[in-house]
């Protein structure tokens, strides 16, 4: 807008004074006679133009979820590009039929994260989706949906295959295998946790040897091999893995095998893993011209043990003893030193 303003000289002549031009105007002459002071105004349309820059909040992209999960969510997506670059980004998670988006990974639209990633931890058991929104200001900028991620927690253990009944000492013919599954009875394919496999029953004193026990899960199953009970007698095997409910096998037995071999326990010739009756017989394996004498050798084993009494060697020195029977394998014992008694009474020796 442009003023005019006629202003008087000493002379008395009036002069137009311009104000404030910022446009280009046209004007016609204006001539004003004037006695004594006098103020005149004059206004006349101008045109301008100007320009401003426009912004866009662009939303992040390819929002990256795994297939499955056992309960903590690995989210990824691509950072929004363009200006004005956000000031952070915030998840939300919607379950499958639900359609009601709840906040994920700890943040909300006033808890934003400045990273392009994020762990959702503690999900519940479902099927869920993520978006992701962008955070500029006031402004804000939603992704696409990501694909579906299956989430599985795991809560228990279930035998997925029972352990047969077996003869002492011998593997199982059918191996046990141990699921890892969810509330629903599910196995968790993403769990690698390791299983624990223990036995009860009776002997109390028998003992489950596997080639490896714990054994990690792969696929959400541990699958053992190798694994026997060393006593006959009639058991359950129980698998457990951390806090997860543990689970109990069917009833196995376990028979008695055929002798293999001999051993020594104390103070008894012992068959390993047997019930053997079968007669045992025992001997000085380096006499040295010593003799062994027992109340009775041989004897009879009694439940694959057969026990000797009041043996002794009559002279002094190193000595093992072997015990033997028919078929099995020898057994030698530790080493006995033989010292030599006080003196008892004469004998001629010529």
């Amino acid at each position: 807008m442009t003023s005019l303003r006629p202003h008087r000289s000493a002379s008395g002549n009036t002069r137009l004074l311009f104000f404030g031009l910022t446009a280009a105007v046209t004007l016609a002459v204006l001539v004003v006679s004037v006695t004594g002071g006098a103020s005149a105004y004059y206004t006349a349309p101008g045109f301008g133009s100007g320009s401003a820059a426009l912004g866009t909040l662009l939303p992040p992209t390819d929002v990256l979820v795994p297939a499955t999960s056992a309960g903590t969510v690995s989210l990824r997506w691509t950072a929004s590009v363009g200006t004005p670059a956000p000031t952070g980004y915030y998840a939300t998670r919607t379950k499958t039929g639900t359609g009601t988006p709840t906040p994920a990974c700890g943040t909300s639209p006033t808890i934003i994260v400045a990273t392009a990633f994020c762990d959702d931890l503690l999900v519940l058991t479902g099927d869920y989706t993520y978006t992701v929104t962008a955070v500029y200001n006031g402004w804000t900028a939603a992704s696409a949906p990501s694909d579906s991620v299956t989430i599985s927690n795991p809560t228990k253990v279930a035998f997925q295959a029972q352990p047969s009944d077996a003869t002492s000492g011998a593997v199982f013919t059918a191996q046990p295998s141990v699921a890892i599954q969810n509330a629903a009875g599910e196995t968790v394919p993403t769990s690698t946790s390791p299983v624990t496999l223990a036995i009860t029953g009776s002997p109390a004193d028998a003992r489950l040897t596997c080639p490896t026990n714990p054994l990690a899960a792969a696929s959400g199953v541990a699958v053992f091999n190798g694994c026997a009970i060393d006593r006959a007698g009639t058991y359950t095997l129980t698998a457990a893995s951390g806090a997860l409910t543990a689970a109990t096998s069917t009833a196995l037995t376990v028979s008695v095998g055929s002798a293999k071999k001999l051993s020594f326990t104390q103070p008894a010739v012992d068959f390993s893993i047997t019930g053997s009756t079968a007669t045992i017989s025992l001997g000085l394996t380096s006499p040295a011209g010593a003799s062994l004498t027992c109340a009775a050798n041989a004897r009879t084993a009694v439940s694959g043990i057969a026990a000797f009494a009041g043996c002794q060697i009559d002279k002094a020195g190193s000595y093992t003893l072997t015990a033997s029977s028919a078929g099995l394998a020898d057994a030698t014992s530790n080493g006995i030193n033989v010292t030599a008694g006080p003196p008892e009474r004469l004998a001629f020796t010529a």
